[in-house]
């Protein structure tokens, strides 16, 4: 794909990781290395900086929370650290080692259970010490930590998953110590003053007057000018904007905010003034639900499911119990359920209004029983873990998902389908090894974006892949996290990181 950014909105120094977890500075060849939080269950970010212009030279995403990096002495080699407790019996982890020269990264530990790895250290060229945490957590027994020191002649030549037990079990015990490492954020305000802690984009828009719509973790709704000039911004505490639904005379906004299952934060939904960012409205809501425009316009309440169907009538939902019969007592379907009007939406848009509902009352939906339409999985007898979907103007289902195995997933598993609304049928599959994380379509095609930075331009018809692409900046892969198409071969892209890209398709 000709894929081309023609605009980088909201870049600055660190965008990769975010906030910062770890972050550790090699002086002498004038290298930093950062590692970030994870965030909504998605692989927690590490990034490697020249000090000297805060050039991004290699990016990491780590499945555990990042603990410790450590530069190699001599070689291009960043030791990274991770793991945590599982929440059952285990403490979990890997040993990555990164040639940010190169590219490539090894995971060291043969047992995928791993080790959670609290702390590491290059004694020298060829040894590496790492402080692990015990195998089992039990609160019974005296907190310990393990002391192992690994020796390699050649640490460039290490084979993924050679650590094996035994060269692990050869370790010494300590009482648990208390690691203190530098503060990452004062480590990186020597280089990077005054930077922007921005995370996850959820939803962008574009108006018809070029003006471009956001909501982030941390930001209910920020406006931007046609210039990229931030106009105004509406930050929140312990949630951020999930779904966003612009009026059709785009003089108003309402905004999902979602709780990041903090306990006892239920979600609202705020209408916004897109002349100054004014909230005029505010709804908290008693159960978790989707946002949508209905067929006139106005805003409206689905029942929250595993399929996110973003555009189109907001009727379809995946929270429905598979009809009565043998085998299915597990199955999840795709249903119908009439949505729920949101109290106030047909009122005029009166500047400076007073909020909708007395303040702290409860909205609660009251859903109408769903239909049952067909099985959310491809195939009889599967079980589907829905993802983006897209409600076509025809009627027919744009959605993407994966099967789910014990065993793991298998090379195809996942997949971008269209369905037949009356029965599920599938019209076309394209499949993948890995799952779209958003989606949109034009008139004759489907946009789909997976978090390695891939992007796949399918073709509505029959589903064949048109063009693929690679969303890079200054070489570094970005996540696509939010997906509109703005005009022919024309896209806006939130990503992971905070950034906004206007993208045209040469």
């Amino acid at each position: 794909m000709a894929l081309r950014i023609d605009r980088v909105l909201a870049d600055r120094p660190f965008a990769e990781v975010g906030t910062p977890r770890v972050a550790v500075v090699d002086e002498r060849r004038g290298l930093l290395a950062v590692a970030g939080y994870v965030r909504h269950g998605r692989p927690a970010p590490m990034a490697v900086y020249r000090t000297s212009d805060l050039t991004c030279v290699a990016v990491l995403r780590s499945r555990f929370p990042v603990n410790a990096l450590a530069f190699h002495p001599e070689l291009s080699l960043l030791a990274v650290g991770t793991g945590q407790y599982d929440g059952g019996l285990l403490n979990r982890g890997e040993l990555l080692l990164l040639d940010f020269e190169s590219g490539p990264a090894v995971s060291a530990f043969h047992d995928p259970k791993g080790r959670t790895v609290r702390e590491v250290e290059w004694l020298d060229g060829q040894s590496l010490r790492l402080y692990l945490e015990p195998v089992m957590k039990d609160s019974r027994v005296p907190q310990v930590e393990h002391l192992v020191d690994l020796h390699r002649t050649d640490w460039r030549a290490l084979e993924p998953r050679s650590v094996r037990g035994a060269e692990l079990g050869n370790s010494r015990t300590r009482p648990l110590a208390a690691h203190r490492p530098p503060d990452p954020a004062a480590v990186l305000d020597r280089y990077g003053p005054g930077r922007d802690l921005r995370s996850l984009v959820h939803e962008v828009e574009l108006l018809d007057d070029g003006r471009l719509l956001a909501s982030l973790d941390g930001v209910l709704l920020e406006c931007r000018l046609p210039s990229g000039e931030l106009s105004w911004s509406v930050p929140v505490i312990a949630c951020g904007g999930m779904q966003l639904a612009v009026a059709p005379d785009q003089r108003s906004a309402w905004v999902h905010a979602g709780p990041w299952q903090v306990s006892g934060v239920p979600d609202s939904v705020s209408r916004i003034d897109l002349s100054n960012g004014t909230r005029t409205a505010r709804v908290r809501l008693s159960a978790p639900a989707g946002l949508h425009l209905g067929p006139d316009g106005l805003p409206v309440l689905v029942p929250r499911g595993g399929l996110r169907v973003r555009r189109g009538g907001g009727t379809l939902t995946t929270t429905v119990r598979a009809p009565e019969g043998p085998g299915r007592e597990s199955e999840r379907w795709v249903g119908a359920t009439a949505p729920v009007p949101l109290p106030g939406a047909e009122e005029p848009f009166v500047p400076g209004s007073p909020p909708v509902g007395e303040p702290g009352a409860l909205l609660e939906p009251v859903w109408a029983p769903p239909h049952p339409l067909f099985p959310l999985a491809l195939a009889p007898g599967e079980d589907h873990d829905g993802g983006p979907g897209v409600e076509l103007p025809g009627g027919d289902l744009l959605q993407a998902g994966a099967r789910w195995r014990r065993e793991g997933r298998r090379p195809g598993d996942c997949y971008v389908a269209r369905r037949d609304p009356a029965d599920g049928a599938t019209r076309w599959a394209f499949r993948t090894d890995r799952p779209a994380v958003v989606l949109d379509t034009d008139h004759t095609a489907a946009y789909a974006g997976y978090e390695n930075g891939d992007l796949l331009a399918l073709s509505l018809a029959d589903g064949t892949l048109r063009e693929w692409g690679r969303l890079t900046l200054r070489g570094a892969p970005l996540v696509p996290t939010a997906l509109t198409v703005t005009g022919p071969g024309r896209l806006l892209v939130g990503t992971e990181c905070g950034r906004l890209l206007d993208c045209a398709l040469a």
